[in-house]
């Protein structure tokens, strides 16, 4: 007799080698458990399907805002430039508020195709009237933002990434907790309808 029978005999079944979940997978033959029905196959299969859809839209998105910032780049590169300007003006004292620091502005003048132009700029504190500042404008010559940048581009992304996926986690952890409920209740319901139909039977035989 081999040292398996002789346990199983004094009702001390040996483990079985491998993983525990292995072991427990394969040691189980409980004739009560309940197999997953076809109504829960299509609803899990849809709902892989909608996590996979949601996947993919993840990706689209980031791509599309990744794209769309190269776009940008290249745009307001070719549309916008840096031309000298001077100030005309002390700067203006910057403050601190409640909303945080405000700048010190001034009033510049830059050339543009032989006409000069005014606008007011944030500049330094320290900048005094006659001094040479940087200004970016626009194809026709009015004061603009500086290009956008291929690190703005990126930031932009990977925030967008970041988001889409940890709503992409956050969809997965809803749905498996979800579908485990409602398979839980439905197989619940399932095993009472059984067991009514069980004592049903019961009570027809003792008569």
């Amino acid at each position: 007799m081999g040292r398996r029978t002789a346990s199983l005999l004094q009702g001390h079944p040996r483990p079985r080698f491998g993983r525990a979940w292995m072991r427990e997978a394969l040691r189980t033959q409980n004739p009560l458990l309940r197999q997953p029905s076809r109504v829960e196959r299509i609803v899990a299969v849809l709902g892989l399907a909608a996590l996979a859809v949601m996947a993919v839209g993840v990706f689209v998105i980031t791509w599309h805002v990744y794209a769309g910032g190269g776009v940008q780049e290249r745009g307001e590169a070719v549309g916008r430039s840096e031309v000298s300007a001077t100030l005309d003006s002390e700067p203006s004292p910057s403050l601190i508020g409640a909303q945080g620091t405000i700048p010190s502005f001034a009033s510049v003048t830059y050339l543009w195709q032989g006409l000069d132009r005014d606008a007011i700029v944030p500049v330094a504190s320290t900048s005094k009237p006659g001094d040479q500042v940087s200004v970016w404008v626009d194809s026709a010559g009015w004061l603009t933002g500086e290009p956008r940048s291929h690190t703005e581009t990126v930031l932009d992304s990977v925030a967008t990434g970041t988001l889409g996926t940890a709503v992409f986690l956050v969809a997965c952890c809803f749905g498996t907790i979800s579908y485990r409920a409602w398979a839980m209740r439905r197989r619940c319901a399932l095993w009472d309808a059984d067991w009514l139909q069980f004592a049903a039977r019961g009570q027809e035989r003792d008569r």
